[in-house]
């Protein structure tokens, strides 16, 4: 019954195609939480890895928490929110910080990257680059937000320009753009695992609905 409207706009088929894939979503704040939320929802099989802390300060960005979850790690509450969501969702999380020894706990058929952090995203992007994984980076300030589908090898020059974008800590955030961006993201995740994705970047402000979109 999860997957009934699903089926009616996708086929049957096409929808079948979406079960048991696997999806890493590395980063559980404003944008990661939200797809989580929504993933779970899905039928794939997933992989959480954060090693923060739920705080107050977040919590109108972030639907998959509530408010007994504050000071908690959000990896851990997160998977416990998701099992009660969907007491059938195969789900393992990591309570970890991402480095060069075990980055490979991303390793999934598509890597979700909402960490808003340089350092992780360039570690991430290596990787996956490496070893041909398809991955989606998605970062938001204020009103705007970015994702990055990056399916095959991506130049340099683009992969550092779309890295120069400020932090929410810095210009604050709006949740409706980390809410419209991990629906966005969720939708290419259903067109990376049909195979009809190309690899782009889209840009869109939310309060003026400015949207670009590069096909690379």
């Amino acid at each position: 019954m999860r997957t009934i409207y699903r089926e009616k706009y996708l086929g049957v088929e096409q929808s079948a195609k979406l079960e048991g894939k696997t999806v890493s979503i590395v980063g559980l704040g404003g944008i990661g939480s939200v797809l989580a939320d929504m993933v779970a929802r899905e039928d794939f099989e997933l992989r959480i890895i954060d090693k923060g802390r739920v705080e107050e300060t977040d919590m109108n960005r972030m639907s998959l928490f509530i408010e007994e979850d504050i000071t908690k790690f959000k990896a851990k509450q997160a998977k416990t929110r998701m099992q009660k969501i969907n007491p059938k969702l195969k789900i393992k999380s990591f309570h970890e910080d991402l480095d060069e020894n075990n980055v490979f706990l991303v390793k999934a058929e598509c890597v979700v990257d909402c960490t808003n952090n340089e350092e992780i995203n360039k570690l991430i992007f290596g990787y996956c680059q490496k070893e041909k994984i398809p991955l989606i980076v998605a970062k938001y300030v204020g009103a705007d937000f970015r994702i990055l589908v990056a399916n095959k090898k991506i130049p340099k020059k683009i992969w550092e320009n779309f890295l120069k974008f400020p932090r929410p800590e810095e210009k604050g955030a709006l949740s409706a753009a980390s809410h419209i961006a991990a629906s966005g993201v969720l939708v290419d995740l259903f067109k990376n695992f049909l195979g009809k994705n190309p690899s782009k970047i889209i840009e869109l402000d939310v309060w003026d609905g400015k949207l670009k979109k590069k096909i690379l």
